[in-house]
């Protein structure tokens, strides 16, 4: 799965989503669009309810946009490091924000 840039009308959807400021207010921010099979939320790691409620949102669309940003308090060394993971749902036609979610990452 290879990862699509963020392009202007992507981060236009989830700028005023506080999740997006902290994100952006790291010291290492790289962010990142995935266009994702529908299905693939069924697997995922989300409370089964966000599961299910990102599900009805999407409706008769077959996909969505995973949009992700891996921060840390600084660029982490190869191999080492960790910091959180702030994640966005949206809708692949309308780019509407569907959920936003936090976890962490670690190399």
């Amino acid at each position: 799965m290879n990862p699509l840039p963020i392009t202007p009308e992507i981060e236009a959807a989830i700028r005023h989503h506080p999740n997006f400021e902290l994100a952006k207010s790291q010291g290492y921010c790289v962010g990142n669009v995935y266009d994702r099979p529908k299905s693939t939320l069924k697997t995922s790691g989300l409370p089964a309810e966000s599961k299910e409620e990102a599900m009805t949102q999407l409706g008769d669309v077959d996909r969505y946009l995973w949009v992700t940003y891996f921060t840390a308090e600084s660029e982490p060394e190869p191999l080492t490091g960790g910091g959180k993971e702030y994640c966005f749902i949206l809708h692949p036609v309308t780019l509407q924000l569907l959920q936003a979610h936090v976890g962490g990452w670690r190399s």
